[in-house]
């Protein structure tokens, strides 16, 4: 369910304003503290859990394909991710195989989608956010409850 709202909110990422610039495609989950819960006790710890969303979040090459153009770029045409990649504008891992339907992930690697717990204790909620450009790193700090 978070993998799907991962891709569902990437669409537009890519389309309108990140693309594959580098630093730029860090989206942002927010787990409430009864999710975050439950997937402590199943066992997951946050590197887990971002693994496992970054084998989840994915869709078709060729759906990513027509997400990508001019707009964020920079490139006359609509290029394959095969020809991107080539062309260093793409990380490798996008070009695996030439076939139109295989999963690409939504990001290049799972330590890009970030993960917070907040929220409402008693609640059973999970948000994604995408970032819409470079904004430097992040910085964080456990808070003692």
């Amino acid at each position: 369910y978070i993998g799907d709202g991962l891709v569902r909110q990437h669409g537009w990422e890519y389309i309108f304003t990140a693309g594959f610039a580098p630093g730029t495609n860090r989206p942002l989950v927010v787990l409430s503290p009864l999710v975050a819960s439950t997937l402590s006790k199943a066992g997951l710890t946050k590197t887990d859990v971002r693994n496992e969303l970054f084998e989840f979040a994915r869709l078709p090459a060729w759906k990513l394909e027509t997400y990508l153009g001019p707009w964020t770029n920079l490139v006359p045409g609509r290029l394959t991710l095969s020809e991107m990649v080539e062309a260093g504008s793409a990380p490798d891992l996008f070009a695996d195989s030439q076939d139109p339907e295989r999963l690409v992930p939504v990001v290049a690697q799972p330590e890009d989608i970030l993960i917070v717990v907040a929220g409402d204790p008693n609640r059973s909620n999970a948000m994604v956010h995408g970032s819409n450009g470079m904004h430097g790193f992040f910085a964080s700090r456990e808070i003692e409850a």
